[in-house]
């Protein structure tokens, strides 16, 4: 079974995490999801994002 964590809050921190994870701004309006991958070497991207509706 995968393992995962959730990591659940509000903006602007959420916005800047998923900034520093795509390495660009992005659009983190309430009730979007994204998940971020973290290889072995710590190195966290992100690999999806979805806003509400999509």
């Amino acid at each position: 079974m995968p393992s995962g964590t959730a990591l659940v809050g509000h903006n602007p921190e959420i916005a800047e995490a998923v900034a520093l994870a795509a390495g660009r701004g992005l659009p983190v309006p309430p009730g979007t999801v994204a998940a971020l991958e973290i290889a072995p070497d710590g190195l966290v991207a992100l690999a999806w994002i979805r806003p509400p509706g999509s």
